[in-house]
């Protein structure tokens, strides 16, 4: 989690806002073979989704984005209700149980415009035809304003397919990032100034990857290069640009030495910032959660 805070002047100056990433580990995900030094118990879903809510209401963010939910219908959305958020849930389809949600607080925002866009990264498939487009991995936006700071905020959310190549998830980050600049131009226009932009999400990609670079919108430095991992990543870079000025809340999460001798490019530099880990397993532990906040704002305390 972490509190962003506008750097601008008018009636957004001085403005926090809370915003919560989370996975919550959808149900239909939780066989025991996956997680055998968890109890039993511990994975059945009404014990540990009680325990999830009680976490969410503990911290009480303004604006929270989840991944992997399912039991939308038949558990969370009366929890998320009864905590006050109106919420927006997308599923992924294909046959898939969960889905993804934004939450935002009731009394302190109101949908502007239409209810959540929904970024399907399957319409890449007809000419990228990895079989990791066909799984049904999304993002959506919710358009709102915040009512007290009369400020436009665009909430970008997404969970990224987790075995596939970095093309992949560079070609979903790609179309994410696309639609949500094209979103910005256009509520922009209607709002008469550019709505600030907070993306979060499970991207399954480690700190310095492509999907990492393309949020920074830094070159990947990879156009050219063939291979299964690579060969549409340039392809991907001129057919979706985007304008979008973003930071990760979490690159000054670790402090880096630049007094040494050794020195670090700019993506080092980001990527050692970051946590060692927000995924902790046996076989893996490495940064794979992200909330990236527009660069006209700034981040409030050390995210959590």
């Amino acid at each position: 989690m972490v509190s962003v805070k506008s750097s601008s002047t008018g009636s957004a100056a001085g403005t926090t806002i809370r915003v919560l990433s989370y996975n919550m580990l959808a149900d239909c995900y939780t066989r025991p073979q996956y997680f055998p030094y968890v109890s039993p118990g511990n994975l059945a879903f009404f014990n540990r989704a009680k325990k999830v809510v009680a976490e969410l209401k503990s911290t009480m963010a303004d604006i929270i984005c989840l991944q992997e939910v399912d039991h939308f219908a038949d558990f969370y959305w009366k929890e998320l209700t009864n905590l006050g958020y109106d919420v927006y849930y997308n599923n992924k389809g294909h046959g898939r149980y969960d889905g993804i949600v934004v939450g935002l607080i009731k009394d302190k925002f109101q949908l502007f415009g239409s209810p959540a866009e929904e970024v399907r990264y399957d319409e890449l498939k007809p000419k990228h035809l990895y079989p990791e487009f066909f799984q049904g991995y999304i993002g959506q936006i919710v358009a709102c304003r915040h009512i007290a700071s009369d400020t436009v905020i665009l909430v970008g959310n997404t969970h990224l397919w987790a075995m596939g190549s970095e093309d992949t998830r560079f070609g979903q980050t790609a179309l994410l990032t696309h639609r949500l600049s094209e979103a910005a131009a256009k509520y922009g226009a209607v709002y008469g100034k550019i709505p600030a932009v907070v993306v979060c999400g499970d991207m399954n990609s480690l700190p310095g990857g492509v999907a990492f670079r393309r949020f920074y919108n830094i070159p990947t430095g990879y156009a050219g290069w063939k291979g299964p991992d690579y060969e549409n990543i340039a392809e991907f870079e001129a057919q979706y640009p985007h304008a979008l000025m973003l930071r990760s809340a979490y690159e000054e999460y670790n402090k880096v030495d630049t007094t040494k001798a050794v020195t670090h490019s700019e993506v080092e530099r980001l990527a050692k910032g970051h946590p060692t880990y927000t995924n902790f397993t046996e076989s893996f532990q490495g940064c794979l959660d992200y909330i990236f906040y527009d660069s006209r704002y700034r981040p409030q305390n050390d995210p959590s």
